[in-house]
């Protein structure tokens, strides 16, 4: 779906003009140099590194500075447990 917007080109469209090598090769090159969305993220943690680098302090990485829209967080037993609690009816 992201080659589709990126190329502008409907999916099936893309489907019956691209073989499978050329679709990897696709994969492979947004890999190396990311287009859309992606891209634009990395551009605006780039800004933000160098903005906070430029103020002093602690050094940033740019992959410090990118949006994680999935954190995991880790919960220890006694968090899982009091969750656990907290669902069970009270007497």
């Amino acid at each position: 779906m992201r080659l589709s917007f990126a190329y502008q080109t409907p999916v099936r469209q893309l489907q019956k003009i691209m073989n499978s090598l050329d679709f990897a090769k696709c994969l492979a090159y947004a890999r190396i140099e990311p287009i859309g969305d992606k891209r634009g993220d990395f551009q605006a943690a780039s800004i933000v590194a160098a903005v906070k680098n430029s103020i002093g302090g602690n050094r940033v990485s740019i992959n410090d500075q990118l949006l994680n829209f999935n954190p995991q967080q880790q919960q220890t037993q006694d968090e899982m447990y009091n969750l656990v609690l907290q669902t069970l009816p009270k007497e």
